[in-house]
């Protein structure tokens, strides 16, 4: 694994600094000795070993491990095109010691497409509302890899007020390079922008046939 950065909750001014210590060097533990576990599996998926949790149109997949009542929950959040089997073996060692929760953004792993466009605040819109219906209460401490370190980050932002703490693994940032395939060549992320309005996040997929009276 390569670095990671914590921000504790006492960085971010409201969590018992002794206790996330200890929790976040249990997260550290985990992180350093799980190094093959961000290679998303080709084979079958077979059943899904969390839930299918309904967030509005569609129902997005979370599996959580450990002792339910331990309090803060860590909420993993993986890299681009990875989802919740990529977090399995560091969910397997932190499981007597911590509650852990990984999850599918709509349209990996076992969850259901989601609205367009996909959007950072869409999926982080989605991720808040999982939890919420999961019951999931904060505080949480979200561990965001490679470019999950941006939802995290957004998270972080929008409902700052039940995150504990965060941690970022091997993070991507705004000017980390990304292969473009329009334009044919490597690329920061700030630099793709393409200067739109980003739309509101929502629950409901947009309907086809509204004209024709089929949508409630």
């Amino acid at each position: 694994m390569g670095g990671a950065q914590a921000y504790d909750g006492k960085t971010m001014g409201r969590v018992n600094s002794l206790k996330m210590a200890n929790l976040l060097r249990s997260l550290f533990l985990g992180l350093s000795i799980v190094t093959s576990g961000f290679a998303q599996s080709t084979a079958q998926l077979g059943p899904p070993p969390g839930k299918m949790i309904d967030v509005g149109d569609h129902k997005l997949h979370i599996h959580c491990s450990g002792p339910s009542e331990m309090k803060p929950t860590v909420v993993f959040e993986a890299g681009g095109g990875a989802f919740s089997k990529d977090w399995s073996a560091v969910q397997s060692l932190l499981a007597k010691q911590l509650k852990t929760c990984a999850y599918d953004r709509a349209g990996l792993g076992w969850s259901d497409p989601g609205p367009t466009p996909r959007t950072l605040k869409q999926e982080v819109f989605e991720l808040h509302n999982l939890l919420h219906s999961a019951q999931i209460s904060g505080p949480i401490v979200l561990v965001g890899q490679s470019l999950g370190a941006l939802n995290v980050r957004l998270y972080t932002s929008e409902y700052g007020d039940e995150v504990g703490g965060v941690v970022l693994v091997d993070p991507a940032d705004e000017n980390s390079m990304l292969f473009n395939m329009n334009a044919k060549r490597w690329m920061k992320l700030r630099d793709q922008a393409r200067g739109r309005t980003v739309p509101p996040a929502r629950i409901q997929f947009y309907c086809a046939f509204v004209h024709s009276g089929s949508c409630n």
